[in-house]
């Protein structure tokens, strides 16, 4: 989800996404566990990088042992190139960036294509991965089928302007595993990833569900908003949170 927002549940709906204050820090146990994890880290909403005053996010990077920086950019959030320098200065430090592009899913398929060429001559140069799409489904406005006749047309675009970048497909919200399981059954081409958002919501999909539809579909699972110490999410503070988030090819810290 874009910096400085947060979700609000209304009786199990979300209804609406408004700013939040962006947490700095892991705590001990979580820094500890991110430093023992095998697979890369993503890093995502780091205070400033949306809005272009943040220039160097090493200091966050290395505090929670990330090696891949998280941006998402949203109509109203960095359209216009305001998270460059965050991107340009994790460049330079050494580290990858995924893009994660949130379309309003009421608009026509021309329109989200030109957005998506648009953000993506901003950025395409400084990326190793884009998510096309953010929680789309949390919207009135678009289906599974929505989301596979969007992919089709966006796909190709992100191919074109950026081919050395993995395209990753869901970023779905806990609300999601039925919609990107309908989306990949009615087709998703040219997806390399799958990445989804699993937070410990006890009505949510499980990461274990998560698992089993990424080998159905023979693709690497990405984890990218997992962890954070907020509420509802897989704070490794035993052995069985940290298990069930076995099997992902990327882990992401959320920090909101």
């Amino acid at each position: 989800m874009p910096t400085q927002i947060k979700r609000v549940l209304v009786a199990g709906v979300l209804l609406a996404l408004i700013p939040a204050t962006a947490g700095a820090n892991a705590s001990r146990a979580h820094r500890a566990h991110l430093a023992s994890a095998r697979v890369p880290i993503a890093a995502g909403d780091l205070p400033g990088c949306l809005s272009g005053s943040l220039t160097d996010p090493r200091s966050y990077m290395e505090n929670l042992h990330a090696t891949v920086l998280r941006v998402v950019v949203s109509p109203k959030y960095g359209a216009d190139g305001q998270a460059l320098p965050c991107i340009r200065g994790a460049r330079t430090d050494g580290y990858r960036t995924v893009l994660v592009v949130q379309w309003n899913s009421s608009w026509s398929l021309p329109r989200t294509e030109k957005f998506f060429r648009r953000i993506l001559g901003e950025y395409r140069f400084y990326i190793w991965a884009i998510g096309i799409g953010n929680e789309q489904e949390i919207t009135p406005h678009l289906t599974s089928a929505g989301y596979s006749r969007a992919w089709r047309g966006i796909e190709p675009i992100v191919k074109k302007m950026a081919p050395w970048a993995i395209r990753a497909g869901g970023e779905i919200s806990p609300w999601g595993f039925r919609f990107i399981s309908g989306a990949l059954r009615d087709g998703l081409p040219g997806i390399q990833a799958l990445a989804v958002h699993p937070y410990a919501f006890s009505w949510a999909f499980t990461p274990a569900e998560a698992r089993r539809l990424a080998r159905r579909y023979r693709l690497p699972l990405w984890y990218d908003e997992a962890y954070y110490d907020g509420p509802n999410t897989w704070i490794p503070k035993h052995s069985r949170s940290r298990a069930q988030l076995r099997g992902a090819a990327l882990i992401g810290v959320w920090l909101a």
